[in-house]
């Protein structure tokens, strides 16, 4: 293969990757935009706007409620998954290239999805942040009056409401585990069986057409 060829076929395969890197940069803006409400986008729409005094009181219940460490999971969570999709991706490309053994295409393909990643990272960690935080802000505005914000400050300073800010990111976890292993089985034997049924009833139609 000529240095002409190999050139546009090292050009193409970056633009492909550069490509689906961009996608998944999408979809991590498609994910925030889906979370907030209808009514969220009302208010904005609305020209709505928060009184300073419960803005303040809004900011220091999230504070309170640790929402910056809870937006830190999401996005983890997040790059996570990114980075394993652009793993696939740099390894299916990396594959194609022969004169390197499996080990290196396997190493190549990690450090191109570590770089990746780092530059999604870079470019939109701080604005994942800052509309989660929006969002969050919008939604207590519409939710809860002065009064409730009020007593949700007074309770996450009291020893409750410390215990509920670090246990429940656990429940959660566990809630979600325990879901998985107890409903996710019957939902695929009930699904399953709907199948087995409806192939049963097409069956026994086309047999019944033929008489």
């Amino acid at each position: 293969m000529n240095w002409s060829v190999r050139r546009n076929c090292c050009i193409d395969k970056r633009s492909r990757l550069f490509g689906a890197f961009c996608c998944l940069a999408m979809a991590v803006f498609i994910g925030i935009s889906a979370v907030l409400p209808a009514v969220a986008t009302d208010s904005k729409q609305s020209g709505h706007s928060i009184s300073p005094s419960k803005l303040a009181l809004i900011k220091e219940v999230l504070n309170l409620a640790n929402l910056d460490n809870t937006i830190d999971r999401m996005w983890t969570a997040c790059l996570k998954k990114i980075s394993a999709d652009l793993y696939k991706l740099s390894l299916r490309d990396f594959i194609a290239n022969t004169t390197l053994s499996a080990a290196e295409q396997e190493e190549k393909a990690q450090e191109q999805a570590r770089k990746l990643t780092e530059n999604l990272s870079g470019h939109f960690k701080e604005e994942y942040f800052r509309l989660y935080k929006e969002i969050y802000i919008d939604i207590y505005d519409q939710f809860f009056s002065q009064e409730d914000l009020e007593a949700m400050k007074t309770f996450f300073g009291t020893e409750s409401g410390r215990k509920s800010k670090e246990i429940t990111p656990r429940m959660i976890k566990e809630l979600v585990a325990e879901l998985k292993d107890r409903v996710n089985p019957r939902i695929k034997s009930s699904l399953r069986k709907r199948l087995e049924d409806m192939d049963a009833a097409r069956t026994k139609e086309a047999e019944e057409s033929k008489i």
